[in-house]
């Protein structure tokens, strides 16, 4: 399946951090303070509840703190356009894969933050990654169950760590955001990008027939893309 196309996004950007290929989304000296910075796609009035995604992604620098800080969410995917604060503070639902820097240089580490009514739940961060290589990374949100493989080839067959995180309710969301700023306090920058995104909306039996549902089946996933 081909990669979307991130010229078909929409910026909020008035701090010029952001740029675009059609192939990737570029983000440069983000700051954690940062306010409504982000790249969007509406996927509209049809909120897409499971799906599952893939997208490679790269961490070029991240500046170095004695304190662990989540510095930037590369994708999250929400009901209302904000950065992450806003959503918060708006007691709005998202669901975020943020970065959070190590305080040892050139590493960082992933975590999922899920926001629901003013309240933040997220799990530990494990694995820890380097600034400077490429992940190829593919989410799945079945239900109330968000789960996150990482892998070090782009056949995504060297699984290098998975996260998962249960949800307080089982979503669905308009709005897919690569990336969004966090808006916290504590200046702190990251710089980087996501790329080959390739979003797999959901399973709906009434856009499909019977031997495309069929046709479309493997072992573990539906692949079906939303026309």
């Amino acid at each position: 399946m081909a990669p979307d196309s991130f010229l078909e996004f929409t910026e909020s950007d008035t701090l010029n951090r952001l740029s675009q290929t059609a192939a990737r989304s570029t983000f440069a000296a983000v700051d954690r303070t940062d306010d409504a910075i982000y790249l969007y796609k509406d996927y509209g009035v049809l909120e897409f509840d499971d799906f599952t995604h893939e997208f490679d992604f790269r961490i070029t620098a991240i500046a170095v703190s004695a304190a662990t800080q989540e510095r930037i969410a590369v994708i999250t995917y929400c009901k209302q356009l904000n950065d992450w604060k806003g959503n918060l503070d708006a007691l709005k639902d998202q669901l975020s894969l943020i970065i959070k820097s190590n305080n040892v240089g050139n590493q960082f580490t992933i975590i999922w933050s899920e926001t629901e009514g003013g309240n933040e739940h997220k799990n530990s961060p494990g694995q820890v990654y380097n600034v400077g290589t490429t992940y190829y990374a593919k989410i799945r949100k079945s239900g109330v169950n968000a789960t996150i493989y990482i892998y070090s080839d782009a056949a995504r067959t060297a699984l290098v760590d998975s996260s998962a995180l249960v949800l307080q309710s089982d979503y669905a969301f308009r709005y897919l955001l690569a990336p969004q700023s966090l808006d916290e306090d504590t200046s702190q920058t990251c710089s980087g990008y996501v790329e080959n995104l390739v979003a797999v909306v959901p399973f709906v039996s009434a856009y499909l027939t019977a031997d495309e549902v069929k046709a479309s089946l493997t072992a573990d996933e539906v692949l079906v893309r939303l026309r």
